[in-house]
């Protein structure tokens, strides 16, 4: 992960006012790090439901979709909205899920489709786990608005108090996902809620005095 990590970062960024079309190294990162979520969810998929196989080249194809599509999505959206596009996390989940729902619909074909949904328990499981997820990338930039807009007032206490509640809402909703599995319980809720609560805190919380 951490050489991951460090080669997206050294994709080069071009100047935002040069506009959508000049920013290469924006959509070169875009496309890698969906592609990276694509590849993480079915992992997830393959070990918390039961019977699921997911082979090379299914894989490869909804790689393909959720890079190819979302990518495509946000250079429209770049296009003829806005560029740079604000919370785009916000933006690029969305679709995202909806892509790679749709790719594993035509890869796995009707017989592998109707094989998931014979467990409607893990399916709902993994469903609400790949959501507990996505809410960490939806909920924390919204919280650090707010806390931005709230440093050195007197909502600055009130506002840091969320930030554990936060947490601890992430937290259950990881662990009745997969309670089924308690031996993935500790390994998910440390490297999902733990592991972003403390890189956000260490990130953006620098502002409090």
């Amino acid at each position: 992960m951490i050489a991951f990590v460090l080669v997206v970062e050294c994709v080069p960024l071009q100047d935002p006012n040069a506009g959508w079309q000049d920013n290469y190294g924006l959509w070169i990162r875009s496309a890698v790090i969906c592609g990276v979520i694509a590849a993480t969810m079915l992992v997830e998929l393959k070990h918390l439901i039961e019977g699921v196989k997911v082979s090379v080249r299914q894989a490869v194809f909804v790689l393909l979709c959720v890079m190819v599509g979302d990518s495509a999505l946000l250079m429209t959206a770049a296009a003829y909205l806005v560029f740079p596009i604000p919370f785009t996390s916000l933006v690029t989940v969305p679709p995202l899920l909806a892509i790679v729902a749709v790719a594993l619909r035509v890869s796995f074909g009707g017989d592998g489709f109707k094989k998931m949904l014979e467990h409607p328990a893990q399916l709902y499981g993994f469903v609400l786990f790949v959501f507990a997820q996505a809410l960490t990338l939806i909920v924390y930039p919204i919280y650090q608005v707010l806390f931005s807009a709230s440093v050195n007032t007197h909502f600055e206490l009130s506002v840091m108090m969320l930030l554990p509640i936060v947490k601890m809402m992430t937290k259950n909703i990881v662990a009745s996902s997969i309670y089924y599995m308690e031996d993935m319980l500790p390994e998910s809720v440390i490297f999902t809620v733990d592991f972003f609560n403390a890189v956000y805190v260490a990130t953006c919380c620098t502002g409090l005095e």
